[in-house]
């Protein structure tokens, strides 16, 4: 009996330790105690996939209830952690200061009547100046594209007038040309905006715009000048209306021949001919277009360095001779060389940095485009001499600003001693507060 009685004992004894080590094994025990096995790939089964090149996050925990994957981890922060507004560094959409004496990097003029219209090409604006140097007006908000409308630039290559007093301006970057009335509405889109293409209805670029005595409307639907290889490599011409008519070159192919271009810039009309810089092959192309629906060509002038900007008027022919850092001239009846107004690279009044278009106004007077003087130089003519008169801009200078205005900041960073260190993309600076 006793021998009974112990061995239940022991049994007992037994039963409850096993119960004791079954509860500690289950997490209410030793911090030592084994975890329990989970399957083999459980958190990856249920983790859903991170986007390429970005980090992983783990879902909340009630995303994950039900789904067999135990006690996943996820770091919440600080209870309480928040941000508040404190004050904001700059002018809100005001990269710089608007002035009228400085010019953010021209490259596209056009004349009207005695007055010349200016396309800052990383201002954003157009100007207009009379031919004493005062400004009369602008479109545009100074170094900031407002929004995605007809009437907001981003990349302006060229600015022209009409016979009608309209004011036409090639958006290179959004690939448009736009027609706007005196008052600055849209009235006609050329190409669709932010939409490159190679059909007729679209553009890869466009540079410039020109018309005939009838109205047709030309457009230079070159390549860009960062890419010189890329681009449409045509000139597009169209009824007024905007409807297609004809193509001059080959689509899409960089091209020698004469009916071929490779980088076509700037366009200009005199009488029935219409010039072509075409700057990857240095030359200039000249076209009959009496039958606008069918141009031909007549003859080309060579020997340039990458030429952008031509004009003529009833006497000669301007090239604007970029590679060269002069304007070169041209007997309109001969093709025959004349002069060279400009003594090459440089900042003074009679000499250039990449020169990227001309205009001549109505009383004679030439316009240089000055790109990286980041100015427009006026001349005129007493027989076959040019004669610097003055200077729209500001030399070197594209624009005024101070500790407020900050030119597309790009990074910023903060120091050990709480120093705030900003950077701008165009307005190549490094601020420190």
């Amino acid at each position: 009996m006793k021998t009974r009685l112990f061995l239940l004992f022991i049994l007992v004894l037994a039963l409850t330790i096993s119960l004791a080590s079954g509860v500690n094994a289950q997490g209410s025990g030793p911090e030592d105690a084994p975890p329990l096995p989970q399957p083999v790939g459980a958190l990856e089964r249920f983790r859903p996939a991170a986007p390429e090149g970005e980090p992983f996050v783990f879902p909340a925990a009630t995303e994950m209830e039900g789904q067999g994957v135990g006690a996943a981890s996820v770091p919440l922060g600080q209870p309480g952690l928040s941000f508040r507004y404190v004050q904001t560094f700059g002018v809100t959409e005001t990269p710089y200061i608007s002035t009228t004496t400085h010019l953010n990097y021209p490259y596209g003029i056009g004349v009207e009547g005695n007055s010349i219209w200016i396309g800052e090409m990383w201002g954003n604006r157009v100007l207009k100046y009379a031919s004493d140097g005062s400004f009369q007006r602008s479109f545009g908000h100074a170094g900031f594209a407002e929004d995605y409308t007809d009437t907001s630039f981003w990349e302006i290559a060229d600015v022209v007038t009409d016979s009608d007093g309209n004011i036409w301006v090639v958006d290179a970057a959004s690939s448009r040309v736009v027609k706007l009335n005196s008052s600055g509405k849209a009235l006609l889109t050329l190409g669709q905006r932010w939409n490159r293409g190679s059909d007729n209805s679209r553009f890869e670029y466009p540079i410039s715009v020109a018309f005939d005595a009838s109205g047709n409307i030309y457009v230079s639907d070159g390549a860009p000048w960062w890419n010189q290889e890329g681009g449409n490599h045509r000139i597009q011409v169209f009824q007024s209306d905007g409807t297609y008519l004809t193509t001059l070159g080959q689509t899409g192919v960089c091209g020698s021949a004469n009916n071929q271009f490779c980088g076509p810039r700037h366009i200009a009309i005199y009488g029935n001919e219409l010039y072509v810089t075409d700057a990857n092959n240095n030359r200039v192309q000249i076209f009959n277009i009496s039958n606008p629906a069918s141009p031909s060509y007549v003859t080309t002038i060579g020997g340039l360095n990458n030429p952008s900007g031509v004009t003529g008027d009833a006497n000669y022919i301007y090239v604007a001779d970029t590679g060269n850092n002069q304007v070169q001239v041209f007997n309109r009846a001969t093709r025959a060389y004349v002069a060279a107004i400009g003594t090459g690279w440089g900042d003074g009044n009679d000499q250039f940095k990449n020169p990227t278009d001309v205009a001549v106004d109505a009383v004679g007077h030439l316009y240089v485009a000055d790109f990286v003087n980041t100015r427009v130089q006026q001349f005129t003519r007493s027989g076959s001499t040019w004669t610097y008169v003055r200077t729209y801009g500001t030399t070197g200078v594209p624009y005024v600003t101070d500790g407020y205005h900050y030119n597309t900041p790009s990074n910023v960073a903060v120091a050990a001693d709480g120093s705030i260190y900003l950077t701008e993309d165009i307005g190549r600076k490094l601020r420190h507060f």
